[in-house]
């Protein structure tokens, strides 16, 4: 399912780099912006409470859903969002912070790709933009897939 996620996203990237408009344009930097900023904010952190991590969760949610949503609407396939929509129902996006939020190395990498989509849509570049999406969501999948059989493993040698 993610190995489709990707190139459904991927094609939506590219849909968007030769139909995004001004203002989903303006949107889209906008959303880049202030996702930059959580990231910078998450790395740079001390110690902090539960209260103060779901903060971030949340913000760290919403930044992301606010770019990957422009990207989505810039595509203007209808059938293509309502297809990725499904796929996101089924295996929930944003699943990825679990395994970026202790980890800042992660968290840069997901901002430089980030980035790199936001460059080639702006840009024009369809192909640049299908590449970078997709291997950033098959990167996000990877990630998650670690932690859980990282955490699996940890779980598994607690009991014995």
């Amino acid at each position: 399912m993610g190995e489709i996620r990707a190139e459904l996203e991927g094609f939506a990237a590219a849909l968007a780099a030769e139909r995004i408009n001004d203002e989903q344009l303006q949107r889209l930097h906008s959303a880049w912006d202030g996702y930059q900023q959580i990231i910078d904010k998450i790395t740079a952190r001390t110690k902090q409470s539960a209260a103060a991590q779901t903060k971030e969760t949340e913000r760290w949610t919403h930044a992301n859903d606010d770019f990957h949503n422009v990207i989505m609407e810039a595509s203007g396939n209808r059938q293509l969002v309502l297809a990725i929509e499904d796929i996101h129902r089924r295996y929930p996006k944003n699943t990825a912070f679990v395994a970026y939020s202790q980890n800042s190395r992660l968290l840069r990498r997901n901002l430089a790709e980030h980035k790199a989509i936001s460059d080639a849509i702006t840009a024009h570049d369809g192909r640049g933009a299908r590449k970078a999406m997709t291997a950033h969501i098959l990167h996000s999948i990877d990630a998650t897939v670690r932690w859980a059989e990282d955490h699996q493993q940890l779980r598994g040698q607690g009991t014995n």
